[in-house]
């Protein structure tokens, strides 16, 4: 803590001890922040984020995310989700640029990928996840979507 104190001061990266396990991490997570607190989730295995700039199929309309970016992107959505009364953002689970869009969001029921989504906490048990990891990320959408 003191190490991100020097850092970052006031606004250092909120760090605290979890639990054992994905779901009750997760879980452990939302109790430990206040109602409507927009969190953000980011799986610890990812070595690469990348966006689609502009039309076309191949992967030539990819970049990766620049300093700042992934900042920007997380209050883009934070904004985006409040204004039309959401309570959860995903990002595209393809990495396929045929099936990705660059200019619109999608509020149709979907899969909202575990490995970087954010949301606005509800400590409501219902929305907890209870039939094991292995379904977690659909049984999310699903649970947020309703």
């Amino acid at each position: 803590d003191r190490v991100l104190r020097e850092k970052f001061g006031k606004d250092r990266p909120v760090v605290c001890k979890g639990a054992k396990g994905i779901m009750m991490q997760r879980e452990a997570i939302s109790q430990h922040f206040p109602e409507g607190k927009h969190i953000v989730s980011l799986d610890d295995d990812i070595v690469r984020l990348r966006v689609k700039e502009g039309p076309g199929f191949d992967y030539s309309t990819l970049r990766d995310l620049q300093p700042g970016e992934f900042d920007d992107i997380c209050k883009h959505f934070a904004r985006v989700m409040l204004e039309r009364n959401a309570f959860i953002w995903g990002c595209n689970t393809s990495q396929n640029p045929r099936n990705m869009w660059n200019h619109s969001i999608s509020v149709r029921l979907g899969l909202v990928n575990g490995y970087w989504y954010g949301y606005r906490n509800r400590k409501e048990q219902a929305l907890y996840p209870k039939y094991g990891s292995a379904a977690e990320d659909i049984e999310r959408s699903l649970r947020y979507f309703m």
